[in-house]
């Protein structure tokens, strides 16, 4: 099981990213909507340290709608994803939204007014983040991605302020070793 790091939320695209989230934890945002997987790749990986990707499905067939047997169609799709070690994936939902998989790292986009929140909080939750609904409101409020492993295992009673402000200091922190580090890399090029 991967380990959930960071989270970062956009009340303004109602969206959310993850890094790192496992694929069959995204079955959470799927759950009772008409989607359509567009692309799917796997990564083997072989015992000489080599690797290949595959396209899953069908590469030259026009992808297909799920919009009735919802529960069929998500127990194939994690039937999927438990004998495949996906790398990259992307669906597009039927309210404009869009959940986009890279390496494990997620985007998850729903149309306006959709209910983003309860799905993240199942996940944050599912990750041991039990301070879920502090968490989701710690994310709406600062628009940067938030390291939150200090946070796992806590419940809500247990997390002061403090601990919410560690965390959005350190998010600002990774913000600023980036920014040097991508000066520094400029720098290199010269």
């Amino acid at each position: 099981m991967e380990d959930l790091h960071f989270i970062n939320r956009s009340s303004e695209f109602n969206g959310v990213y993850f890094s790192s989230m496992d694929t069959e934890a995204m079955i959470h945002f799927l759950r009772g909507r008409d989607y359509c997987v567009e692309e799917i790749w796997e990564m083997k990986t072989f015992a000489d340290g080599k690797f290949e990707e595959n396209q899953l499905g069908w590469p030259n067939e026009e992808p297909s709608w799920v919009r009735s047997n919802h529960s069929t169609a998500l127990s194939f799709l994690m039937d999927t994803f438990n004998n495949h070690t996906i790398s990259i994936l992307s669906i597009k939902l039927d309210d404009g939204g869009y959940i986009s998989q890279s390496y494990g790292e997620f985007i998850i986009r729903f149309g306006k007014g959709q209910d983003l929140k309860t799905p993240t909080l199942k996940v944050l939750e599912m990750y041991g983040y039990f301070a879920a609904e502090e968490i989701w409101s710690l994310s709406g409020l600062h628009n940067i991605t938030l390291p939150i492993d200090s946070l796992k295992g806590y419940e809500s009673k247990d997390i002061n302020e403090d601990d919410l402000n560690a965390v959005v200091r350190n998010g600002q922190s990774l913000i600023e070793e980036n920014k040097k580090l991508d000066l520094s890399m400029a720098n290199d090029v010269k």
